[in-house]
């Protein structure tokens, strides 16, 4: 099967309300995504994305598309990050993702601000179209987290010791397309504000620090 890896790098610039504010940039790093097929029929999977805003993690998110379905969020991390950052998050990516007679994906990215890390690795282990999952699971930070339990990770890289939580809510129904012919950084910016509108938790977890 063919493959078609794409490293993805957005940025967007949001115009300020005032002449005093700096505008914000908002990115996307990928590991790419491997796809095979067209229109309705494509399958494929991007294991790790990060999106971004003004250096700081906003979102982490792997996606996958079974043949015949829409893409939909493997998982999805929000990250709490420090109101700012003396340095810009770096993602440092790495695994492979592999379609075939069978699809196998061991991806793996690294949060790191300043000397904060979270460290990811996404698996899966399917048929040669994705119509058949095996396995699925992601691990932060050394823990395992079995996906068919929990797809939504809340992680707060404003403490020295990151922490996670996993979170038995739906995720987002939109994600982004192995296509790229949607905004990504807005869906992702939508997915964000949906979980905090349907959950408390996340509502709560990304509430400012009270002074």
């Amino acid at each position: 099967m063919a493959r078609n890896t794409v490293l993805l790098l957005a940025i967007v610039l949001t115009f300020p309300a005032t002449a005093e504010e700096k505008p914000a940039v908002r990115t996307i790093s990928s590991s790419g995504h491997s796809v095979a097929g067209e229109g309705k029929a494509a399958y494929g999977v991007s294991g790790t994305s990060l999106m971004s805003r003004d250096g700081r993690p906003i979102a982490c998110y792997g996606v996958v598309k079974e043949k015949g379905q829409d893409e939909r969020y493997a998982y999805f991390v929000v990250f709490k990050s420090p109101a700012t950052v003396e340095k810009p998050a770096e993602f440092l990516l790495g695994g492979s993702s592999e379609l075939g007679s069978a699809v196998e994906v061991n991806d793996s990215g690294t949060v790191v601000l300043g000397s904060r890390k979270c460290a990811l690795k996404y698996k899966l282990s399917a048929n040669g179209n994705l119509t058949k999952i095996k396995t699925e699971s992601l691990t932060i930070d050394g823990k395992d987290y079995p996906l068919g339990e929990a797809r939504v990770f809340l992680v707060n890289l404003t403490v020295e010791k990151p922490t996670c939580q996993a979170l038995k809510v739906e995720p987002p129904k939109l994600a982004p397309d192995l296509g790229q012919k949607q905004d990504a950084l807005k869906i992702v910016e939508d997915a964000v504000e949906d979980l905090q509108k349907r959950s408390n938790e996340v509502r709560e977890f990304l509430e400012p620090a009270k002074k």
